[in-house]
């Protein structure tokens, strides 16, 4: 895990909601869900948005940034 990831993760609750915004591959959201955290990952890359629906318990969204559709509150 990098030192910026490891260091953000410190401040939120066990099983916090965390939006990963331009998630690309999804490492970090696959990392974050292998320790606990809910992931909602937000890319609109076709490539992207393949390779993140191949890992489990991602939410995906298919949007860009200043028109996110969240119907669900993050940490």
């Amino acid at each position: 895990m990098n030192h910026e990831l490891s260091r953000f993760i410190e401040y939120l609750p066990k099983g916090a909601t965390i939006l990963d915004l331009g998630a690309g591959d999804g490492e970090t959201a696959a990392e974050l869900t292998l320790l606990g955290f809910h992931v909602t990952a937000l890319d609109n890359n076709p490539q992207a948005l393949i390779t993140l629906q191949q890992l489990p318990k991602i939410t995906i969204i298919n949007a860009t940034l200043p028109a996110i559709p969240l119907t669900q509150p993050v940490d």
